[in-house]
């Protein structure tokens, strides 16, 4: 299986600080944690980019090709 397919699949972690149940806002990371082995299922909740529904290290997890590749070299400018 492809290693950023399993990262996606397999996402289980602690909740922290961010984490949310359901995001108020669009400034928060949308990104779904948890996994076939964890019951309580939350939102990243971290501040996203603009323009994305994701947070830095999601949006890079999430999306491949040149666009994204840009995207994410314009923030480190």
């Amino acid at each position: 299986m492809d290693l950023k397919l399993k990262a996606i699949i397999e996402n289980v972690q602690p909740r922290d600080s961010h984490s949310v149940g359901i995001p108020e806002r669009r400034s928060q990371c949308h990104y779904v944690l948890g996994g076939p082995e964890q019951s309580d299922w939350f939102h990243c909740g971290h501040p996203s980019l603009k323009g994305s529904v994701y947070c830095e290290s999601h949006y890079a997890l999430c999306y491949r090709g040149t666009a994204a590749t840009r995207t994410l070299r314009a923030l480190h400018r």
